[in-house]
């Protein structure tokens, strides 16, 4: 079943049956033609009655409620005044709604008195409910007066059938600049669903780029380019996708909600339909909306004004934190590897091998070879590794093996075809904060300084893991300030973006690994006082090892990666250096500690200037999640330098 966005419109006819979508072509058409600004209603006591109605909005000064600003997305700067966040015409049923609350509010008050016309579904008060059942509410007018039939919403309302509403997050898919963070959605719990919530909605928001290489999507996403928009699906589409496709853990959060405020989620989310917003991977992304809904249902401040970045973690933390959770545990959906991860991790050694061994006769495409000490266990982690790869489009479905193993899963006993329990992970919202400040005393080469560091986001390879996936690193906008005695301060290091991932390597997931650095950093020229900013790109590939399936100590994790430096200064020869580079980086954790070691070559000779190279030791002690001590010591070319740290992430 395709997925249904609400600004192609409502719901597609599969998935609510005969009613037939309505273009939003003629919602946008309607609100350029038909701004009512200047509408006056025919009957002289309906004047009388919108002339009170306006009256009693000035003198109130109703305009400036808070849930008003919220449900137009409203913000107020010094330079600008009022603008909305919105930048779909269609929202907006005054020509100056964008930038007027005042305006906006009057005009969606004469649009009560709008003649009924054969086509009531393109009435403002069938397109905008909770706008509409506000305003009744805080002007006090009666239910039944100005109110019409909305054929189309109540149909909509009757197929989703709300009994519940779930929170969503989606783990980190490194593969896809968008998800870097993780993804959060809200999933619609249908009351004829109870026992089979796959055949739930959801809604979420999202970005819609068209098809564009990964670098200008990265740059799109972090300095603006891109619409985002609303979107309803089926709730098994995402599970496929997420759960099978992409290898990612999905978490469900149930929302305390009243009837009153599932009604008015149901209405604001209808007409989130018709709007459309600039979309930022780093602040004005799927957490952001999905907390400003969050805002209107429960009508409080959530904070979503006071982070420069926000992530899916700082939603679920400030929904916990308000109380907005229930009680009870989430639910945890792993990922289709992490089923898999488990139940290899969970067989004998003598199994474990002959598994890879049948994995790879699976690869490859030669018939697998089984023993009856082996099958009880084997065949139905075999299965779930023909799915695993179904899914990376590395075999068919058709597959007359796979149908095989099915047929001899069906003669083994019932105890045999239990899957392994899966030990929870921690939760996301355990996670430290995104944000980081630290304080730092260190000395190199050229005497003693002080370190001050500030990051946006998000998570390097030395924090604390719970919640993140430990061999990732995402930085952005990371910034390094210093003071050398006698010297003013400067900005040592700059990361505009970091990314890696570091995933090991195995015969099942066959994952590579990246590193990617874009800013900028201090170094030294021909002599250790001779520092200057350079200019800074890091591209490398590879690969890396560990103990992924051992229940025992592993020996941490091992990655080799090779690919292109390049640097820029002017006193460069032609202004920049480059050349390849290759990279060896190893993890090691245990109990409160995390050891780093790297080691980095560029042959930059090429390029007629020195070659360079980085060799650094560090070691982090948890004193909490968000409390870290590090110890430092990188060396360079002519230069080398010590440094012991606090980090403080919130």
């Amino acid at each position: 079943m395709p997925s249904a966005n609400f600004s192609a419109d409502l719901p597609s006819e599969e998935a609510f049956e005969n009613d037939i979508p309505l273009p939003a072509e003629k919602y946008r058409e309607r609100a350029e033609r038909e701004y009512l600004d200047f509408f006056e209603p025919k009957s002289k006591p309906e004047r009388e009655r919108l002339r009170i109605l306006l009256s009693e909005i000035d003198s109130s000064k109703l305009f400036q409620s808070s849930h008003w600003m919220r449900l137009l997305r409203y913000r107020k700067s010094l330079l600008v005044g009022y603008h909305s966040e919105i930048v779909s015409d269609s929202y907006f049923l005054s020509a100056y709604g964008k930038v007027d609350p005042r305006k906006e509010m009057i005009a969606s008050v004469r649009g009560l008195f709008l003649e009924n016309n054969k086509n009531l579904d393109l009435s403002p008060q069938c397109i905008f409910p909770e706008r509409y059942r506000w305003l009744r509410h805080a002007l006090k007018i009666e239910i039944s007066d100005q109110k019409i039939a909305c054929n189309r919403l109540d149909v909509w309302k009757q197929n989703i059938n709300l009994s519940k509403v779930k929170l969503v997050f989606a783990s980190y898919y490194l593969q896809s600049p968008a998800s870097l963070f993780g993804h959060t959605f809200l999933k619609l719990n249908n009351k004829s669903n109870l026992n089979s919530e796959l055949l739930d909605y959801g809604i979420g928001y999202a970005a819609e780029p068209g098809e564009i290489d990964p670098l200008r999507y990265v740059l799109g996403g972090i300095f603006g380019g891109y619409t985002g928009k609303f979107s309803i699906f089926p709730y098994y589409a995402k599970i496929n996708e997420y759960n099978d496709l992409e290898n990612r853990d999905l978490w469900e959060y149930e929302l305390s909600l009243d009837d009153l405020q599932k009604e008015i989620l149901l209405g604001h989310l209808w007409e989130m339909g018709q709007a459309e917003f600039d979309y930022f991977f780093q602040r004005e992304n799927c957490a952001y909306q999905i907390l400003r809904v969050l805002e209107v249902v429960k009508d409080i401040n959530l904070q979503s004004d006071t982070q420069m970045i926000l992530t899916p973690i700082d939603l679920l933390k400030k929904v916990h934190a308000f109380g907005l959770v229930k009680d009870n545990s989430p639910v945890f959906r792993p990922s289709l590897y992490h089923r898999l991860e488990n139940q290899i991790t969970e067989m004998k050694e003598e199994e474990r091998e002959q598994y890879f061994i049948n994995l790879n006769e699976i690869d490859q495409k030669k018939e697998i070879s089984l023993n009856q000490e082996t099958d009880v266990r084997l065949v139905p982690v075999l299965i779930d590794s023909f799915q695993y790869r179904m899914t990376q489009r590395k075999l068919l479905e058709t597959d007359d093996r796979y149908f095989r193993l099915l047929g001899k899963q069906s003669s083994l006993p019932i105890e045999a075809k239990k899957a392994d329990e899966i030990k929870k992970e921690d939760p996301p919202e355990s996670a430290h904060g995104s944000r980081r400040l630290s304080l730092g005393y260190g000395n190199a080469s050229i005497g003693n300084f002080m370190e001050v560091e500030s990051r946006l986001a998000y998570h390097d390879l030395l924090n604390v893991p719970k919640g993140m996936i430990s061999t990732s690193e995402i930085q952005f906008f990371n910034l390094k300030v210093r003071k050398y005695e006698d010297n003013r301060p400067e900005i040592t290091t700059f990361h505009l973006i970091k990314l890696a991932s570091l995933s090991p390597y195995n015969g099942l997931s066959q994952k590579h690994s990246y590193l990617i650095d874009i800013g900028s950093q201090t170094l030294s020229f021909n002599h250790p006082e001779a520092r200057k900013a350079v200019g800074n790109l890091d591209l490398l590939y590879g690969y890396s090892f560990a103990q992924e399936f051992s229940k025992g100590n592993s020996f941490g994790v091992i990655s080799i990666l090779g690919g292109l430096k390049a640097q820029t200064n002017s006193d460069f020869s032609y202004g920049m250096r480059f050349g390849p580079q290759a990279m060896l980086n190893y993890l090691y954790e245990w109990e409160r500690f995390k050891f780093q070691w790297q080691y980095s070559y560029a042959y930059t000779s090429m390029s007629k200037n020195n070659n360079f190279f980085q060799n650094s030791l560090k070691l982090r002690y948890a004193i909490h999640v968000d409390h870290e001590i590090r110890l430092e010591y990188t060396t360079y070319p002519q230069y080398a330098e010590t440094l012991v740290s606090y980090q403080y992430l919130f």
